[in-house]
């Protein structure tokens, strides 16, 4: 006799409005002949529901009301004996169940601080291992008020399904307003909905709520042991933003909460380290950089006077027997005689005239004093330093005149 094996599909869960098809020539076997020979009748309470078709053995479900539905499938090989009637169970959903808490134990877990008056919200959401592989998950969230009875905020967040491994860190009601917490608020997690890559949709059933009921406590206002622990657990904030590569904005908002608790209570070396860190390095890093510059200016200038000390210790030169005459820096020391001292210089001709002489008395003659020569300078001719000439002039290019007057 033919046999089915239901063991691939019992217990199956279809989704209001998906069609499901089932190769039941993959699941009929018939030790007595061949398969092709038997024949299949199946059916439902709702017609609509199921098809057979014999030629392929290919079942197709569709319901559209959620339920426990039952099939009736009816198997003949037209032999003694080949008949064989099997029930199988179709559980009809809307939705599968999507857990949430604020635990490991469901499959979607929310971490959320005490909220206080003023706060914004900010939670953090997370799958836990082994769940479903979603493709697309959104939360839906409130903001209610117990005193006035209303809810003012309604808000639906897109999860991103690129950094689901790590989880995402939201502010639900971030940029609208009436944000901020007021006394007696009530913020609500009403839906969680995620669609797996079957296309079965997954809904959570249970609201998770935050119920604000205080009011900030000042830092100021708060003993030792709060204090440390309020400014111990922004340091642990701090570090895990930077460490899992939090947004610039977010590292801020930590670090000017860390300042202002310093700045409302004296922080004391271990925990306000992480404030001063960025002052103290960028201090250090200006001292060090002019340390640099004031040690190289004070080599620089050390060089110089080395240098300068190195030319003063040269050999004064004689240069009275040396003429610059193609010295350009020389000459223009001096008004550019390089052509007066290299033109020809007629020889002097000497008259002997008759000269009348008026009888002179015996009184001493004046003579104009002739500057006595200096150690190394060419001494002076008879009649004195030429007209126009310096001495420097004449310890430079006197032995030339001389030449060229032929004295």
């Amino acid at each position: 006799a033919p046999r089915i094996d239901f063991s691939s599909i019992e217990g199956m869960n279809l989704q209001v409005g998906q069609e499901e098809t089932i190769n039941f020539d993959e699941l009929i076997s018939d030790i007595d002949g061949d398969v092709e020979q038997v024949f299949v009748r199946a059916s439902t309470d709702d017609v609509t529901a199921l098809t057979y078709t014999n030629l392929g053995h290919i079942m197709t479900l569709k319901w559209n009301e959620k339920g426990t539905k039952i099939v009736t499938v009816e198997i003949d090989d037209f032999k003694p004996n080949g008949n064989e009637v099997y029930t199988f169970t179709v559980e009809v959903i809307d939705h599968k169940e999507l857990t949430v808490s604020m635990n490991e134990s469901s499959m979607v877990m929310i971490t959320a601080d005490n909220y206080n008056v003023d706060d914004q919200v900010e939670l953090e959401l997370s799958l836990s291992e082994g769940v479903e592989d979603f493709i697309s998950i959104e939360s839906s969230w409130q903001l209610c008020n117990a005193d006035s009875q209303t809810c003012r905020l309604f808000n639906l967040v897109d999860h991103p399904m690129s950094v689901k491994e790590e989880g995402w860190t939201f502010s639900p009601f971030e940029g609208m307003d009436g944000s901020e917490l007021r006394f007696h608020d009530q913020i609500k997690l009403v839906k969680v909905s995620a669609i797996d890559s079957n296309g079965f949709e997954w809904e959570s059933s249970e609201v998770l709520e935050w119920y604000v009921d205080s009011h900030r406590v000042s830092y100021a206002d708060m003993s030792p042991e709060e204090f440390s622990t309020a400014l111990a657990e922004l340091e642990a904030k701090l570090a895990d933003l930077e460490a899992n590569g939090a947004s610039e904005e977010e590292i801020s908002g930590v670090k000017d909460d860390i300042a202002e608790a310093c700045a409302a209570v004296p922080c004391d070396d271990s925990l306000s380290s992480g404030l001063t860190n960025e002052a103290s390095e960028s201090g250090d890093l200006t001292l060090l950089i002019s340390i640099v510059a004031l040690v190289l200016i004070f080599g620089l200038l050390a060089g110089v006077l080395l240098m300068r000390g190195s030319k003063d210790e040269l050999v004064e030169n004689d240069w009275s027997n040396q003429v610059p005459a193609t010295d350009a820096v020389a000459n223009s020391m001096y008004g550019g005689a390089q052509q007066l001292f290299q033109q020809q210089y007629p020889q002097p001709v000497m008259t002997h005239a008759p000269v009348a002489h008026a009888p002179v008395a015996n009184a001493p003659v004046a003579h104009a004093p002739v500057a006595p020569a200096q150690p190394g300078v060419l001494p002076l001719p008879a009649g004195g330093l030429p007209a126009g000439w310096t001495m420097e002039q004449w310890s430079y290019y006197g032995h030339t005149y001389l030449e060229h007057t032929g004295q």
